[in-house]
């Protein structure tokens, strides 16, 4: 009887150690099968050609095509060239609010479910010369350990072309 006793208490204590060890890996294979955020959909709209002193409008669309990323950061690297309009950042998602922007180093903060996406515009005024160069402007969105970069490129001042005029019959005094 007390064979009988001790094997059923075993076998209680090898059910409870089964039952705890696959909680355990259901909760671990769970972990590991959640998707990552997948920021590759997030573009940058700008303008392609810019001149001195022209208000340029940047628009960065973020979106999230993978998992729930939290503490996600977008940042702005203004190129050499311009000048960032104090009070321009706005960012909005869909069916919400317009909210503003921090500074230029961390512009939001927000976490991002499954095919979030949150479309952020700034203004920057163009001061650069007469010569032809490229603005590269990046854009940085931020999330554990990766950071995904979207890039845009204005050429300011592209050389101008002028034809030269050509008349007939024109007497000059």
């Amino acid at each position: 009887m007390k064979t009988m006793r001790n094997s059923t208490q075993h076998i209680r204590v090898l059910v409870v150690i089964l039952a705890i060890t696959t909680g355990l890996l259901l909760a671990w294979a769970t972990t590991l099968a959640a998707p990552s955020a997948n920021f590759e959909d997030s573009y940058k709209l700008g303008p392609q050609f810019a001149e001195k002193d022209d208000v340029i409008t940047y628009t960065i669309v973020s979106i999230n095509t993978g998992g729930l990323a939290e503490g996600v950061v977008l940042s702005e690297s203004l190129p050499f060239g311009v000048t960032y309009i104090p009070g321009s950042c706005t960012f909005i998602r869909p069916a919400g609010t317009l909210q503003m922007c921090g500074p230029l180093d961390k512009l939001w903060e927000r976490s991002l479910n499954t095919g979030d996406r949150i479309t952020t515009t700034l203004a920057v005024t163009v001061w650069a010369g007469s010569m032809s160069f490229d603005l590269t402007n990046n854009a940085f969105l931020a999330h554990d350990s990766t950071t995904f970069t979207m890039t845009r490129t204005t050429t300011a001042n592209p050389y101008k072309t002028y034809l030269p005029l050509v008349a007939k019959n024109v007497v000059s005094n």
